[in-house]
């Protein structure tokens, strides 16, 4: 599996490695393609809720950093920073 999208949806539903490392280790996950994790928002223009909730469920999963091409959002939207659990 090369889409990093999938290996953490598929360490999600199996409780695999990629976010156990991140758990357990200094390491920074860095989630590309945001929008693409299901279920899947638009890639250019997602609601403000809708890209809250993706930076909270990636969060979760202990991402350190997302990215996506969400341009057409505010810089607040974009610099939004929340608590990896």
């Amino acid at each position: 599996m090369s889409d990093p999208t999938r290996r953490l949806r598929a360490d999600r539903e199996n409780d695999g490695a990629l976010t156990a490392i991140g758990r357990k280790s200094p390491y920074i996950l860095i989630m590309t393609d945001a929008y693409n994790v299901s279920p899947a928002i638009s890639s250019t223009s997602p609601t403000d809720a809708e890209v809250a909730a993706r930076l909270a469920l990636l969060a979760a999963d202990r991402a350190g950093i997302i990215t996506s091409d969400w341009s057409t959002k505010s810089a607040a939207v974009l610099s939004a920073v929340s608590a990896r659990s």
